[in-house]
């Protein structure tokens, strides 16, 4: 058995729309696309988290203003 420690290569990630503004509390799609290479074949990747540059409690962000709603290809 062979074990790969190499980590896979990122080389491209991106979000569209990649700014979303008004802040107005509303919910809107945004796909990420990653493409990524690993010394082993496919690289899979996902969302674990998303992160606003706004302070915590503010009006542009509250609980529940962020899901990941499904799986990434």
């Amino acid at each position: 058995m062979v074990v790969d420690c190499t980590l896979p290569v990122i080389s491209s990630a991106a979000a569209s729309p990649n700014s979303l503004w008004p802040p107005n509390h509303k919910m809107i799609p945004v796909v990420v696309t990653v493409t990524a290479t690993d010394d082993c074949g496919a690289a899979s990747c996902g969302v674990i988290s998303v992160a606003s540059d706004e302070p915590e409690g503010s009006d542009a962000v509250a609980a529940g203003d962020a899901v990941i709603t499904g799986a990434s290809r």
